[in-house]
């Protein structure tokens, strides 16, 4: 968490700059135009519309390290998303200057506009896929003859032979702790996860629910649940039969 706090603080004194109008040398892109290219805009907005941005995201980064690894992660890429791309827009309209020098209106070359239109739509796209991910993907149980089979989406699978698993237990409200490899989001979480009741464990639950298997292997131990309590029930159910055979 150290590392969140150094890093907001920093980006909280950048806010403050840029937000009084100052700091333009601090703005990739803009710091490296020619004088006739910065002439296309209103530095002092363009800053105060940084600043305003970086603000978003400074608060996000204070909440971090206020709530810890009960931050929404999830929230926070979503977030810091939005705010680059109302940034890439607001860069484009309103930070434009709206003369020149000779007091005629300033036109929008065929470079601005492809450029322009090729930042909205990289972002979208990049946008897109990342909602997509956190707000889908599915945790499949297969109960082979001999071993279970963990499908998990966007994670690499894992398959538990039944003769490695030394018992079979079924638990509400765990505290899943920390992740330290691995997906976490809205709807999944799955990888490499470390609480202060199992260690380092491997985690396979859909994030909405709060019940949940847990298997004590010879690899050690395995979590993993259903998209409801229901579901958890029966396959915690069906893994101590196909274990008892076992």
């Amino acid at each position: 968490m150290l590392i969140i706090w150094g890093i907001a603080v920093l980006m909280g004194v950048l806010t403050v700059v840029l937000l009084l109008g100052k700091g333009s040398f601090l703005i990739a892109g803009y710091n490296t135009s020619s004088k006739e290219e910065k002439k296309e805009y209103n530095e002092k907005r363009l800053c105060r519309v940084m600043g305003g941005g970086m603000g978003v995201i400074t608060l996000m980064l204070i909440g971090w390290g206020v709530m810890g690894e009960k931050f929404p992660v999830s929230v926070f890429v979503i977030v810091t998303i939005i705010t680059v791309i109302l940034i890439q827009v607001l860069s484009s309209t309103i930070c434009r200057a709206q003369v020149n020098d000779g007091g005629d209106q300033k036109k929008e070359t065929s470079r601005d506009q492809i450029y322009r239109r090729a930042s909205f739509i990289c972002s979208a796209v990049i946008l897109a896929g990342v909602t997509f991910v956190l707000f889908t993907g599915h945790v499949t149980p297969v109960l082979h003859e001999d071993s279970l089979e963990i499908q998990v989406s966007y994670w690499s699978d894992n398959e538990v032979a039944y003769r490695s698993i030394k018992s079979v237990a079924y638990m509400e409200d765990l505290q899943r702790g920390s992740r330290k490899g691995g997906i976490g989001g809205p709807t999944l979480q799955a990888g490499h996860f470390k609480n202060a009741e199992f260690g380092d464990y491997m985690l396979y639950s859909y994030t909405s629910c709060d019940s949940f298997v847990v298997l004590d292997t010879e690899q050690g131990t395995v979590v993993l649940n259903g998209k409801d309590k229901a579901a958890t029930k029966e396959l915690y159910e069906e893994l101590l039969e196909k274990v008892g055979e076992g």
